[in-house]
Parts: structure tokens; C-alpha cells; sequence
């Protein structure tokens, strides 16, 4: 019932709103309410005074628009620990909205009291009243939210001692690829290398994603994910390429593989090419279309293992033979890999949460009983080698 009349009242405000010159935009808002995350976080957003018909004076140094509701509300999708709770930072310390000149002054005053605190202190310079300005407007002018910037600037006190020129380039670079308000911020959140990055790094960078197949769709999906993909070396990005041009997936695999599974530059590249070469060989998966499915990069070769087995032992998965014919109906990959403990003990094991986990902690001792038997024999033949 309360979700329904918040409904019909964000209608009736996006209706009375988009009457007015210069407001087309409030006609989305309908499809955004209907999630309770902004429900909850509508409160945070720049605009919002303006999107419920209030009539907040425009600051000439921080231009409102009516597109900072929507940027922010769709960034409100993308939830990160950037993102400040109540519970850490009093909203009585922070401006909330720049609607005039003097929230402007009061904004920046309380950046420069955070500033004056141990951590960031050591990092105080000549100029860095004037860095913290500039690097504050030009946040504002991206439409970040106050209450981030401060969590920014307090989760980042390096940044007042950055490169200013690289850091504002990049901001704007990222920004003419569509990183929007609070997604911008959890780009460069705790992350120097990227601020420092030089022009031609980032721009070559983003070149090699594009000539990978990355669209701009793709290349945001991928950044976002996992946004050290912008500052790894280029000896380390050329090899994972390489590693997965090896195990013959092809151009349209691999940006598939950059967009949903980024996080495989951290991976060692034997742990790649074991968890592909399991699925293969041990688990008689040859369709690339479905191992792509079923994201096994973003997994463990354990986690991928531990399922296997455990469908295996209750004779619920086997090995197709040379025909790809099978005497049971095995569970998509996807299904088995890409799932909840809950759905995969609802929908492929066929047995309770607590039965499963019985399961796999009993599954689990058994696999480090045998790999130690293994390396024992391995020791022992080592032994008996040397003495000979």
C-alpha cells in the first residue's frame, strides 16, 4: 500500500513538474520510483527539491538543471562503498544542496575543515585551498552530490597533493564516456594510479578496449566492474589477451568476457587456464556460447570443482561421452556455476541449504585429505629419486 501511494505521488509531481518549460525530463521519473533503493536514497539527490516543485534559487557557480535528478537517480543503481550512510557522516555537517551562493561558500568551508584533520594535513600545501576549490567545482559541475564529494575528499586526503592536470583531464575524459555524477566518483574512488595516468596511457588504454569489441555500452559495464582495468600494466593486459586467444576464444568472446568478467586480470593465468580447462575436459562442456554464459572467470576453480562434484556424487551430472549424449539430464552450466547456494540447492542439487552445506563441507575435507596424500607420494618419489 505505501509503495502504491509513493507511486501515485511521484506521478502526480513528475506530471505537475513536466508542465513547466524546460522540464521533459520528469516524465521518467515515473519508472525509476518504482524501486525502493531510490525511495530510500531520494532525499540524496541533487534536484530533488526541484523535481517535487520547490523553487530553489540557482547558484551562477553551480547551474541546476533539471537532468541532475535523473543522472542521479540511474547512478543510484550502482551502489558502492563510496557511497556515505547517515550513520558515518551527519548530514548536519554537510550542505546538501548548492542552491545559492552562500551554500557554495558553506559547502567548501566544510571541505577545508576535513582537510585540517591528521590525515589529510600531511598532504597540505601552498596551493591546496585553491586544488580543493577547483577540484570541488568542477565535481559539483559533473553532478556529483555534496554528501559524496565530501566522502571523496575524506576516503582520498592524497588528492589535494595529486597532479592537478591529470587528475582533471581524466575526470573529463571519463566523463565524455558517459560516467555521470556518483559513478564518476566511484571510478576514481581510492584509486591514484588513475588520476595520475598520464593523457596518451588513458587514451591508448581506452583504444585497445574499443579495438577489443568493447562498445561503449560494454566499455562503461567493464570500467564500472572493475575500474583498474583503465591503469594495469600493458605487459599484463597483453598477456591475459593473448592467454584467452590461446584457448581459442574469439574477438566477440573476449570483450564479453572484459565486460562481465574484468576481475580475470587479478587471476593468475594458470588459475585461468585451469578453471577452462576443468570445464573442458572434466566436465564435458564444450559450447562456448554457454561456458561464456555461465561467467566461470568470475568464480574459483574450487567453487566450480566443489559443484561439479557435488552433482556428480548424488547422480544429478554426468560426463557427456563422444556423442554428447548423457544417461541423466545435466543442469546448465550456468545454472550450476552462476548461482546462490540457495538456487543451486533448489534447482540442481534437488536437496535443502543446510543439506548442502553438510555436503560440501564433507566434499571439501575429503579433496584436502587427497591432495595431501598427493603431495606426500609426490614427496616420497622426490626422496627416493635424490637417493638413487
Amino acid at each position: 500500500m505505501m509503495r502504491g501511494a509513493l507511486s501515485r505521488l511521484s506521478n502526480i509531481h513528475a506530471r505537475s513538474a513536466a508542465r513547466r518549460p524546460g522540464n521533459t525530463f520528469v516524465k521518467d521519473l515515473a519508472k525509476y520510483d518504482q524501486t525502493k533503493y531510490v525511495h530510500q536514497n531520494l532525499s540524496r539527490c541533487p534536484g530533488y527539491s526541484f523535481v517535487l516543485g520547490l523553487r530553489p534559487t540557482t547558484s551562477s557557480y553551480v547551474p541546476f538543471h533539471a537532468h541532475h535528478f535523473q543522472v542521479a537517480v540511474k547512478n543510484a543503481y550502482h551502489t558502492s562503498t563510496l557511497y556515505c550512510s547517515q550513520n558515518e557522516i551527519s548530514a548536519d555537517i554537510v550542505t546538501k544542496f548548492i542552491n545559492s551562493q552562500d551554500d557554495l561558500d558553506n559547502f567548501l568551508g566544510e571541505i577545508e575543515e576535513l582537510c585540517l584533520t591528521d590525515k589529510h594535513r600531511k598532504y597540505w600545501g601552498p596551493m591546496s585551498k585553491e586544488n580543493l576549490q577547483r577540484i570541488c567545482n568542477h565535481l559539483l559541475d559533473k553532478n556529483c552530490d555534496c554528501m559524496n564529494i565530501y566522502s571523496f575528499v575524506k576516503s582520498n586526503p592524497s588528492l589535494i597533493a595529486a597532479n592537478q592536470e591529470c587528475f582533471h583531464y581524466n575526470l573529463n575524459y571519463l566523463h565524455d564516456l558517459g560516467f555521470r555524477g556518483n559513478n564518476l566518483l566511484y571510478v576514481l574512488d581510492q584509486r591514484p594510479d588513475i588520476w595520475r595516468m598520464k593523457q596518451e596511457n588513458i587514451q591508448e588504454r581506452v583504444k585497445q578496449l574499443w579495438d577489443l569489441g568493447l562498445g561503449d555500452g560494454y566499455l562503461k559495464k567493464a570500467i564500472l566492474s572493475y575500474p583498474q582495468i583503465l591503469s594495469i600494466k600493458r605487459k599484463r593486459f597483453q598477456s591475459i589477451i593473448e592467454l584467452l586467444r590461446k584457448l581459442q576464444f574469439t574477438s566477440q568472446h573476449i570483450s564479453q568476457i572484459l565486460a562481465e568478467s574484468p576481475q580475470i586480470f587479478e587471476d593468475d593465468e594458470y588459475e585461468i587456464e585451469l578453471k577452462f580447462q576443468y570445464v573442458l575436459f572434466m566436465m564435458g562442456v564444450t559450447d562456448y556460447k554457454e561456458i561464456l554464459k555461465a561467467k566461470i572467470f568470475n568464480y574459483s576453480h574450487d567453487h566450480i570443482r566443489l559443484r561439479h562434484l557435488t552433482l556428480e556424487r548424488l547422480g544429478l551430472y554426468q560426463v557427456p561421452d563422444k556423442h554428447g549424449r548423457t544417461k541423466v539430464r545435466n543442469p546448465a552450466l550456468c545454472r550450476i556455476v552462476d548461482s546462490t547456494d540457495k538456487r543451486f540447492a533448489a534447482t540442481c542439487a534437488r536437496i535443502s541449504p543446510e543439506e548442502l552445506n553438510s555436503f560440501s563441507d564433507s566434499l571439501q575435507e575429503e579433496l584436502a585429505e587427497q591432495e595431501a596424500s598427493d603431495e606426500n607420494v609426490t614427496s616420497s618419489d622426490s626422496d627416493e629419486s635424490d637417493d638413487d
